[in-house]
């Protein structure tokens, strides 16, 4: 059965101030709770001088140790409150082995903040006072609220509308939607041009575009639509979702999709946007199989949480029964045979990375045969973003304060 101490945090291979951060989970580099520096290095005056951006990823994982192993669904994570040194947190969602260098810093980064209006149990809406007002609140996303008695998750809302009408039998358009603010990339119009129908959208960053349509944009906040048709466009329609939030300031209006079930004071509660991670569980993919009549089933291999490790591994077939294999990370995973169970070490915990038993082959192998796998591990990854503004001042103790679940 899973226990709350299967979960685990860890750091990633590289810990640095430049594009090289982030990598695979590292397995020997256990985060604990409360020990000063256990994520983020101390901030130097120099860059609290001139101000500072410094990334780390970090990795959820479930180390249930039992056989076959017990997936932790619906994994979810939230920084909850903001800083007290002056600085922000922001997090998003990782890959597997992605580094700094290859990801989208811009955009997706949600956090916490306080409780801005106290608020009663059944109340569907909720106001979070961020550090600023550039966090993410995704529409149909969980949300933490917790006080020093309670704690819950509940969703931020997602309000569809379908068919509604922004006019006919013009060439320009100009219309304020009813249900701003948009949602980023919801928006769909649809429209008649002699007698045929097409559907233009916007492009997530207020552009929209479509058959027969010179120059179309949208503001998200406002509502506004403008476009403009290289002829009369008739039955014009608008699809979109109401984004669930609004800043005014620092502090986001969220309406929410279910009710919160219990009453919090502003004094004492923080909420904070959950990075939703799905199943921490092992699994093994077959990429590609280059046999005309060898079989592979991947359901006869044997995972452990505490040994799959992320790799890309190809098998490389020497006679009809003998091969070698390599991962893309791990290197030489040495030689096997299909008449045998083969089990490589993760050479970092000892523990077995995949077991295959001679059960999992069928079939006619020969000399040249290839077989590329999958290894993906009992973890998910996520980015944290420390912004530090120029000029903050020196913090001897600075905390950020986190809450996950799994189901």
């Amino acid at each position: 059965m899973l226990q709350a101490a299967d979960i685990k945090f860890y750091h990633s291979d590289k810990a640095a101030n430049d594009g090289t951060c982030g990598g695979r989970m590292n397995e020997l580099s256990q985060i604990v709770s409360g020990v000063k520096y256990a994520v983020f290095p101390a901030v130097t005056s120099d860059q609290r001088a001139s101000g500072a951006g410094i990334f780390r990823k970090i990795h959820m994982a479930n180390r249930n140790g039992e056989t076959p192993p017990e997936p932790a669904y619906n994994a979810r994570f939230a920084i909850v409150g903001d800083s007290n040194g002056g600085d922000r947190f922001y997090a998003k969602s990782g890959g597997y082995a992605d580094i700094k260098s290859t990801l989208d810093t811009s955009t997706g980064w949600t956090g916490g903040g306080a409780l801005h209006a106290s608020m009663s149990a059944g109340a569907t809406m909720i106001q979070i006072a961020f550090p600023a007002n550039d966090y993410d609140v995704p529409n149909n996303r969980y949300l933490a609220i917790m006080d020093t008695s309670n704690r819950c998750w509940v969703k931020t809302a997602d309000e569809a509308v379908t068919g509604e009408s922004a006019g006919t039998g013009e060439a320009n358009y100009s219309v304020s939607l009813v249900s701003a603010p948009v949602d980023e990339g919801t928006l769909k119009v649809h429209y008649t041009i002699g007698g045929n129908t097409y559907m233009a959208v916007d492009d997530g960053s207020g552009a929209v575009t479509g058959v027969n349509i010179t120059s179309g944009s949208i503001n998200y906040n406002t509502g506004l639509l403008t476009l403009q048709f290289n002829n009369q466009a008739d039955d014009v329609t608008c699809d979109y979702a109401q984004r669930c939030f609004s800043f005014s300031g620092n502090v986001a209006t969220v309406k929410l999709g279910e009710q919160v079930p219990y009453s919090f004071n502003s004094a004492d509660t923080t909420a904070g946007v959950a990075v939703e991670l799905g199943d921490l569980e092992a699994s093994l993919s077959v990429m590609q199989k280059t046999s005309a009549a060898g079989g592979f089933s991947v359901g006869a291999c044997v995972l452990k949480n505490t040994g799959a490790a992320y790799d890309e591994i190809t098998i490389m077939f020497t006679s009809g029964t003998a091969f070698s294999a390599a991962g893309l990370y791990e290197g030489s995973l040495g030689n096997g045979t299909i008449n045998g169970t083969y089990a490589p070490l993760n050479k970092r915990t000892s523990v077995p990375l995949f077991s295959i038993p001679a059960s999992a082959w069928s079939g006619v192998w020969a000399s040249g045969d290839v077989l590329e796998i999958r290894l993906i591990p009992a973890a998910k990854a996520v980015w944290i973003k420390n912004i530090i503004p120029a000029g903050t001042g020196h913090t001897a103790i600075n905390t950020l304060k986190t809450l996950w679940h799994v189901d």
